[in-house]
């Protein structure tokens, strides 16, 4: 589908009458009437935002729809000039807004028999062109995550594929990137919020290594603790000779953490130091959620209580988090 312009330099999409929305036309629900502007614009290539509503008692009486491009740069929503000094400091930023003045107003209607909501205005010519036939995957409309999408993505982490083979594999299968609906940056943002929960049977797995352990010997200690929807958020452990290695080398201790190295995205800290032979020796271990002073602070806190006391010396960088901790 095309764009034709016209004597005044604006450009009206091409598409077929069934695709476009007619001034007059009517709409069971709210949802159906912006779905259907939403398919209109994705069909002819360009984007849409909701520009604000009317309501009155709970009822959505005027929905205002408009491209994407509508506005300018500078545009702060809820202001009556935009020429107003802001105070704030703005990030730099591309923008593509261009003071486009295509838009969709629906208004509520009731006659008795029927209610719903029907198309007031449309204006249907834009200043710019439509996003070309080969492009229109990168656009945000058609980007989109669905329940398929994700359950390939489990799959594949499963087998210990990562996001940029997972996006090649639905590439081959889709028969190229604009039948994919999504990029990899999608993908890799699909990643970090599937990993940042961890399935039943992992946790599960987890708790009984952690009490079979236990059992097995005393001397085995672990904390764990678990957030929202089953999530673990934060574990501890030290075995008999890590705590051992402790009281006999712990007078420094060296502490840092990696950066989501783990199919799970959570943060391994471990606590090492150095025997009299100057061989490295691991004093304790822990699994983050996230870096932040209360996280670090739980992970000190359970290293004091499993050794009993806090070490003279402590080797790490120059994390603000770290830092707190440490000094809490």
């Amino acid at each position: 589908m095309e764009s034709v312009a016209n004597n005044e330099g604006m450009y009206i999409p091409v598409c077929d009458d069934a695709l476009k929305p007619m001034i007059g036309m009517k709409f069971n629900t709210l949802v159906e009437a912006v779905g259907f502007y939403e398919h209109y614009a994705r069909s002819v290539g360009f984007g849409i935002r909701k520009m604000g509503n009317k309501s009155v008692q709970g009822i959505t009486k005027w929905q205002y729809l408009a491209c994407s491009r509508q506005g300018s740069k500078n545009f702060i929503p809820g202001h009556a000039s935009q020429s107003t000094e802001v105070s704030f400091k703005k990030r730099r930023c591309r923008s593509f807004r261009c003071e486009c003045l295509a838009k969709l107003n629906l208004r509520y209607f009731s006659d008795g028999k029927s209610r719903g909501y029907e198309v007031y205005q449309f204006v249907e010519y834009h200043n710019h062109l439509m996003v070309a036939d080969e492009h229109r995957h990168f656009m945000m409309a058609n980007r989109n995550l669905d329940p398929i999408h994700r359950r390939f993505m489990e799959d594949c982490g499963r087998c210990n594929i990562g996001p940029t083979l997972t996006f090649k594999l639905l590439k081959e299968i889709m028969g190229g990137p604009e039948n994919v609906g999504c990029d990899i940056i999608d993908i890799r943002n699909g990643y970090r919020d599937i990993m940042s929960n961890i399935d039943g049977s992992d946790a599960q797995m987890i708790f009984d290594y952690m009490r079979s352990q236990k059992k097995s010997s005393d001397a085995f200690y672990y904390e764990i603790e678990i957030g929202s929807h089953g999530k673990l958020t934060r574990l501890f452990w030290a075995d008999a000779i890590s705590r051992r290695n402790y009281h006999m080398f712990g007078d420094v201790i060296s502490f840092d953490s990696t950066y989501n190295t783990n199919r799970y995205c959570m943060i391994f800290a471990p606590f090492t130091g150095k025997d009299n032979h100057s061989r490295p020796v691991t004093f304790g271990a822990g699994l983050l959620s996230s870096e932040g002073r209360e996280s670090y602070s739980w992970l000190f806190g359970c290293f004091v209580r499993c050794m009993g006391v806090a070490p003279k010396l402590i080797i790490t960088d120059q994390d603000w988090g770290i830092k707190l901790a440490v000094q809490q």
